[in-house]
């Protein structure tokens, strides 16, 4: 699958606001991702604010440890040409408008939720 936005789309984010989420289990912990993306202003369509929040539940000797939480933020602008928000030197969040998900390094999210 190719990431990255249509040519003939006028700013190539267009429907990037929302909510998306991923799971990730293994033998010693579960991980809940959300992202929550919103543009910075109506002025500027292609800057995003960028907020992941991250639920994990370790196990440990056979028991459930409480749950750990941890976010984090970051303010990007959409690359055109790449397709791509730079999160951070190395980070890229890739945007699929036509499969509604968003890819960050190995991490896939699936949107559940538009967001104007």
């Amino acid at each position: 699958m190719v990431f990255g936005c249509k040519a003939d789309q006028q700013d190539g984010s267009e429907g990037l606001p929302g909510i998306y989420t991923t799971y990730y289990t293994d033998e010693f912990s579960e991980r809940f991702d959300t992202l929550f993306i919103q543009p910075v202003s109506i002025k500027r369509s292609d800057a995003y604010t960028i907020e992941k929040l991250s639920v994990a539940k370790k196990v440990l000797d056979g028991k459930m440890l409480p749950n750990q939480k941890r976010v984090k933020h970051w303010d990007g602008i959409y690359d055109h040409q790449s397709g791509s928000i730079m999160l951070e030197p190395g980070k890229h969040l890739y945007y699929d408008q036509e499969g509604q998900e968003i890819m960050i390094g190995k991490q896939r999210f699936h949107k559940i939720k538009s967001m104007p």
